[in-house]
């Protein structure tokens, strides 16, 4: 069989090479379609891609929040939780261990009260976020200063950083930095100032952030934290949910059903399906002129049954048999075919990367095309299949033929 297919393909090829004219007009409507085909969907992994880097831009799609809740609902009246699960250090630790280093996780709990300057008796009030872990899931940019240190954290030391706002609310003046190292008050808590954050004119809320280890258990039991896991690519976000609550289920008193787990997972799926649906769309509209190439190269080889007669007729006085003659059509149309194909691939890649330039030149989005190795896998399959589903109605027709009526043939 692989012999008879071997011997056919170079017949099919020597045909092709004898009739160029002829080949190209024949592949022309293949070329066209897949062009088409190749630039749309080249187009939309990078309209996706393009979607994906944007809102993750803008939105942490990459981070999975657990809010502890605090309250239930008791015939129809919420209650407050006189045992609410609270997450501590050690959980941090755990799940760090069982996420085995693919997220960032921090733990937080915001507490409002009055501040003031240690010997001064100006009280501001202020907003003060309690953190356990990696504070740099927070973008913060320091003015002055620095952001704890690992030590300051093992040693439990009494810290504090403070927002450019608060800053000057305390100090009544401009110049900020002369207040690192100076001992602020807070709810009963004396912290030393060790960074000062850069300012922000769309924020004038007065914040500051000390380390959790500053809380007591009772203050912990009244503002639960809630945990935050910020997964290195998004892809990953439903394994570490499905890590997070399972690891609920067995260590932490009431499981999961005991924190509301928030992801944004969804949203990015809803931009892969709108992504989806334009290829699809787009990809049933380019499948008409593949339709229209696949007909062309069925009325060719029609045509090529027609003027090759005779040499059929022979073929089978020669001994050739029905599939020999089918085959050879076969072949010959799947030829044609794969041709056309990987003439309209590298047609459509050199149109998409010409296209891109005029996209970003007319829009000034940084928009650049996706290449993908499916795409070229996707060419080889609608190849063979035009090929076969258009070339099997010729290569009966041919070997239908009786060698008496083929060779008579004028």
């Amino acid at each position: 069989m692989f012999r008879s297919f071997r011997i056919s393909a170079g017949i099919a090829f020597q045909t092709l090479r004898a009739n160029v004219f002829h080949t190209m007009l024949s592949t022309l409507g293949m070329v066209i379609g897949v062009a088409a085909l190749v630039s749309i969907l080249a187009l939309g992994d990078g309209m996706e891609k393009f979607g994906r880097e944007q809102v993750s831009g803008t939105t942490n799609f990459q981070t999975i929040v657990a809010s502890p809740l605090t309250r239930q609902e008791i015939d129809g009246v919420w209650i407050a939780k006189d045992h609410p699960p609270v997450l501590t250090e050690s959980d941090l630790s755990s799940l760090n261990q069982a996420m085995s280093g693919r997220a960032k996780l921090m733990l937080q709990t915001n507490l409002s009260g009055m501040m003031t300057l240690q010997g001064d008796t100006l009280r501001k009030p202020a907003l003060v976020v309690a953190f356990a872990g990696d504070l740099t899931i927070k973008e913060a940019k320091l003015a002055h200063g620095r952001l704890f240190s690992p030590e300051e954290l093992a040693q439990k030391e009494a810290v504090i950083i403070l927002s450019d706002f608060l800053a000057k609310k305390l100090s009544g003046a401009k110049n900020t930095e002369r207040l690192l190292s100076r001992k602020i008050v807070f709810n009963n808590k004396t912290m030393r100032v060790v960074g000062i954050l850069a300012a922000d004119e769309k924020d004038e809320t007065p914040r500051a952030a000390m380390p959790m280890h500053m809380l007591d258990s009772t203050e912990l039991h009244a503002k639960p934290p809630q945990l935050m896991v910020t997964a290195s690519h998004v892809e990953e976000v439903p394994a570490l949910k499905t890590t997070m609550e399972q690891y609920f289920d067995a260590r932490v008193a009431g499981g999961k059903a005991g924190f509301e787990i928030i992801t944004n997972e969804a949203r990015v799926e809803q931009i892969s399906e709108g992504i989806l649906l334009f290829k699809i769309v787009m990809g049933l509209i380019t499948g008409i002129a593949i339709l229209v190439g696949g007909i062309g190269v069925m009325n060719v080889l029609l045509m090529s049954v027609t003027e090759r007669t005779r040499e059929i007729g022979i073929r089978k006085a020669s001994g050739a048999n029905r599939r020999d003659i089918s085959l050879q059509f076969l072949t010959e149309a799947l030829a044609i075919s794969l041709t056309g194909s990987l003439a309209g691939f590298v047609l459509g890649m050199a149109l998409t990367l010409g296209v891109t330039p005029i996209i970003r030149s007319l829009t000034k989005i940084p928009f650049y095309a996706a290449f993908d190795y499916r795409s070229l896998v996707v060419v080889v399959i609608v190849a063979i299949l035009v090929g076969i589903i258009f070339g099997v109605y010729p290569a009966r027709k041919a070997a239908r033929l009786t060698p008496v009526e083929a060779i008579r043939h004028e």
